[in-house]
């Protein structure tokens, strides 16, 4: 399916599910992709104007659609309600974001991957959606530089728009005379961020200065604010997802997983061990609402700025490490329950609960197997990656394959989902009820479908990595035009 067929789709499941404030959204990130309308595209943005009660502005997009197409025959009908209207049309004039009219021309973007396998897919989410676009994608390998670059330099001959990367990878790639390779190709270099910034504190500290760096939980943006002052750029920018084509969607009550859990379950071996940390790693236990970088500072008393910083370095991992005793305990607290739970990823075989018969560890998967699997599954489970006010792609991929997502919740999260209408929310403090949760909604499937279906239109309306492609294009126009 090509990119403005989905457009067109997604657009009309928001103006049926009468969510005007999210069709809007997708209309203007529309012509801020430069793509060329169609009588069918004029046709819907009419349609949401004609709802909104912007009659002269609908007018205006039904008249266009049929200078496109005469024949396409549901703008006769709008166009006959129309000009019944008997209000005045003369003072419309067409207003949207902000002219990008001279920037209506393919983009010429560079995207780096490197050796992990769920940025490179990522990546790729962003290269099929830009070119889908019309965009020119070149994309970079980490090793091109120190093997043969002249494919890239070709590239970059005919001009660039702008790089996107993601953790860091040639971020700080310098020329040979030093020079940082993005800021001498006066370009923004856009670092998509899947991890707390403070695992990458080498790069941070002196970036280039065309660094605009994103984050996936706003307290991540408040603490490159806080600590990389050098850092010029910084927004929240979470993360999205992806719906796998199925011919027929499998009913939820058939599903052949019951709960299934995708991630891995091995601590950092570069993890700083010492009482200190342990004092960490309590203190986030017994305390689930603060953040690694809360818990330090609470456990240090008044400091300077700096020695904060270096102990929040050394003591990086501390919250992965605590995310991992509640992921191990959120699997044991349902195989104990008797809850068939389905695993894929690394470092679960020495779990005391490994011999479960309610315990399939199935290995580890691509990221599209993954989410194959969840088309099959009932529960899909998360735990956030001591994430307080972010996501993870997880929940969306769940919603996605239409299956029921349980994860603890977070600031971002509750603002964008609302607990047993369209997601399944459990307490980090409380995860002994989990196993009632499922047992209920296996009780009463009716209510797990409504939820379903509403995440679902959730989702796929405002959290595919399409939605993120057009919002990252908005983003370069507007940091261009600042």
């Amino acid at each position: 399916m090509d990119w403005q067929t989905q457009y067109e789709i997604t657009l009309t499941k928001a103006l049926e599910a009468g969510d005007l404030a999210s069709a809007r959204a997708l209309t203007r990130s529309f012509h801020l992709t430069g793509t060329a309308q169609t009588a069918r595209t004029c046709y819907l943005e009419a349609a949401l104007s004609y709802y909104e009660g912007h009659y002269p502005l609908a007018l205006f997009w039904a008249d266009k659609g049929f200078l496109l197409d005469p024949s396409f025959l549901p703008l006769h009908e709008l166009l006959g309600l129309l000009r019944e209207y008997q209000g005045d049309f003369s003072e419309y004039v067409p207003a949207f974001s902000f002219d990008v009219s001279s920037d209506n021309r393919p983009l010429r973007i560079i995207l780096v991957e490197g050796p992990i396998k769920i940025v490179n897919y990522t990546a790729e989410q962003f290269r099929k959606n830009f070119e889908a676009l019309g965009h020119e994608v070149f994309v970079f390998y980490m090793e091109e530089m120190t093997k043969d670059a002249s494919s890239f330099w070709a590239f970059c001959k005919k001009g660039i728009d702008f790089c996107l990367t993601f953790n860091n990878m040639a971020l700080s790639q310098k020329l040979e005379k030093g020079d940082f390779l993005w800021d001498a190709l006066h370009i923004p270099c856009f670092d998509y961020m899947f991890d707390h910034p403070l695992y990458f504190f080498d790069t941070f500290d002196d970036p280039p200065a065309s660094a605009v760096v994103t984050c996936v939980d706003r307290h991540h943006v408040s603490y490159v604010k806080r600590f990389y002052p050098k850092v010029n750029n910084c927004f929240f920018f979470p993360l999205g997802s992806e719906e796998l084509f199925r011919e027929e969607i499998i009913p939820w009550q058939e599903r052949s997983i019951q709960a299934l859990y995708v991630g891995s379950l091995k601590k950092n071996p570069h993890a700083v061990e010492d009482a200190f940390s342990r004092k960490v790693v309590n203190l986030l236990c017994e305390h689930t609402g603060l953040t690694v970088e809360e818990a330090v500072e609470q456990l240090l008393g008044p400091t300077d700025e700096t020695t904060l910083k270096k102990t929040l370095e050394r003591y990086r991992y501390c919250d992965l490490n605590t995310n991992f005793i509640f992921r191990e305990n959120l699997v044991r607290v349902l195989v104990n329950a008797n809850i068939h739970v389905t695993v894929y990823g690394s470092g679960w075989e020495e779990c005391d609960f490994s011999d479960s018969p309610f315990f399939h560890h199935e290995g580890s998967a691509t990221q599209e197997e993954c989410i194959r699997k969840m088309q099959d599954t009932r529960f899909v489970l998360n735990s956030m990656p001591w994430f307080k006010d972010g996501t993870h792609d997880r929940i969306y991929n769940a919603m996605l394959a239409h299956a029921l997502c349980i994860t603890d919740p977070s600031d971002y999260l509750a603002e964008e989902f609302t607990d047993r209408e369209d997601i399944l929310y459990y307490s980090l403090d409380a995860m002994e009820k989990l196993p009632d949760l499922i047992h209920y909604y296996e009780a009463h499937p009716e209510e797990a479908v409504t939820i379903i279906e509403k995440g679902y239109q959730k989702a796929v309306l405002s959290h595919t990595w399409q939605n993120r492609s057009i919002e990252l294009l908005e983003r370069f126009f507007q940091k261009k035009y600042e």
